[in-house]
């Protein structure tokens, strides 16, 4: 895709406000922060961003078959009327290297819908 920022509709979207998104990492690294990017008020055609998830937790995994090893990073929550970029630091340090994160979304702004635009992980590898 060219350009930087989110665009109307190009997210992904599920079904109601709980979700989970699962991401590979291609090195192991220490997580600091993790942030989200949702589509600016200003571009949504209707004018809201119910869309956006509003409450939600970020997991570390040693091993995504294993559930047991997997830290919570953070609770967290997404102001919808802040600014469309937000970036969350770790509430809860994992000591362990993990290259296996997962965005766990609870709640919405109330649609129908959650779309994700953007989420990065931050953080440092092993030197």
């Amino acid at each position: 895709r060219k350009g930087y920022g989110a665009s109307a509709g190009e997210c992904w979207a599920f079904y109601g406000g709980h979700g989970f998104l699962t991401i590979g990492l291609s090195d192991r690294i220490n997580v600091t922060a993790v942030s989200y990017e949702h589509l600016p008020i200003e571009l949504s055609p209707d004018g809201h961003i119910s869309t956006a998830p509003k409450n939600f937790l970020v997991w570390s995994y040693q091993d995504i078959d294993d559930i047991y090893s997997r830290i919570l990073l953070g609770n967290f929550t997404f102001d919808a009327l802040g600014d469309p970029l937000q970036i969350f630091y770790v509430q809860h340090w994992d000591q362990r290297l993990t290259n296996i994160i997962e965005l766990e979304t609870l709640t919405n702004w109330g649609s129908y819908v959650t779309c994700l635009y953007r989420f990065r992980v931050h953080g440092q590898a092993l030197k």
